[in-house]
């Protein structure tokens, strides 16, 4: 037998094409499993640890109870999270910044651009209406200096 013929048949080398992709098909599965594996872990865990990840309350949200029949508001104690907003009182107003006291008494700067939506009841107002001691809910993203950057901010009657 010449060693020759049998490596340059067809049939063998349709073998060694197949065996390189099977061999291929298998690392692409091991690859996507691993990825999928790494990726359910991470969605477990940032599930798990939600709370935390969005500045909530230490004992969780059904750590204690809330609502007016337990003197609070909805919007006071450990079940109001405010990581990405705030709810609070306008205690200064200066041009497109508001500064707002919140429930826990810390003063929270919050930046209004034009991009900002800014509702009471259904309707819409200018940053030039809030007032003083108005009540609003902000909903935003904080930036570097721990502002928030207004998104939304609803007016509380």
């Amino acid at each position: 037998m010449n060693i020759n013929k049998i490596v340059q048949s067809k049939v063998i080398i349709v073998i060694i094409v197949a065996i390189f992709e099977l061999a291929f098909l298998a690392g692409a599965f091991n690859l996507g499993v691993r990825v999928g594996y790494h990726k359910a872990r991470f969605s477990y865990a940032w599930g798990e640890y939600y709370d935390r990840n969005f500045g909530g309350p230490r004992r969780g949200i059904f750590g204690a109870p809330e609502g007016p029949a337990f003197g609070r508001s909805a919007f006071e104690g450990p079940a109001f999270m405010n990581a990405h907003g705030i709810f609070g009182s306008v205690i200064k107003i200066d041009g497109d910044t508001v500064i707002i006291k919140g429930a826990d008494n810390m003063e929270r700067v919050i930046l209004i651009s034009g991009e900002t939506q800014i509702n009471k009841f259904k309707g819409t107002l200018r940053k030039e209406d809030l007032k003083v001691n108005d009540k609003i809910i902000v909903i935003g993203d904080p930036n570097e200096q721990g502002q928030i950057i207004a998104k939304f901010i609803r007016v509380m009657p």
